[in-house]
């Protein structure tokens, strides 16, 4: 959670050679997440922004890249 008590999501994608060449993976396929995200918000798509840019979801979401995760669970994180 962040100060305002919502709550981010994490995508966990294949690690790349730089932190540009995730950068320019995230520019290629921004529209699934922007979709996944709108989704959790309001479901109807037709009230959904019909063009949507990288642009739009930079100025919609703030998007970090991070590249270390630490799994401190003693029990196994399984994918669901």
């Amino acid at each position: 959670m962040i100060e305002d008590g919502s709550e981010t999501t994490v995508y966990l994608v294949k690690a790349r050679n730089s932190f540009e060449d995730t950068e320019k993976w995230l520019k290629s396929n921004f529209n699934k997440i922007f979709e996944n995200e709108l989704n959790g918000r309001h479901t109807d798509e037709n009230d959904w922004p019909a063009k949507r840019t990288y642009k739009l979801f930079t100025e919609w979401f703030d998007a970090e890249i991070h590249i270390t995760v630490e799994d401190i669970e003693e029990a196994p994180i399984r994918k669901n």
